[in-house]
């Protein structure tokens, strides 16, 4: 693990489950991970990611993706239900 370069444990830890106590573990055991995981990172155009921590960008990402998967799973029941209205309206079921 040592020496592997920076990059590429950066995108392999991308892909941690963050909730999980392997993730917890895995930083409690390498200090090279914990040390990658808090290094303070600035990525230019990105809002609101100056002097942040890799893992406190991983888990907002997450947290994203997770609202992201909510919005379109509410709005496929949403067209659901509006389409089943449209149907039993009209009396074509």
């Amino acid at each position: 693990m040592i020496e592997l370069p920076e990059e590429l444990i950066f995108y392999i830890f991308t892909f941690l489950n963050f909730k999980n106590r392997d993730f917890i573990k895995i930083r409690n055991v390498c200090s090279l991970f914990k040390s990658l995981m808090d290094k303070p990172i600035t990525v230019d155009c990105y809002p609101h990611l100056t002097q942040e921590s890799f893992t406190s960008f991983s888990v907002s990402y997450n947290q994203h993706m997770n609202y992201l998967k909510q919005l379109k799973e509410e709005a496929e029941r949403e067209f659901d239900i509006t389409y089943l209205n449209m149907l039993t309206e009209n009396g074509w079921v």
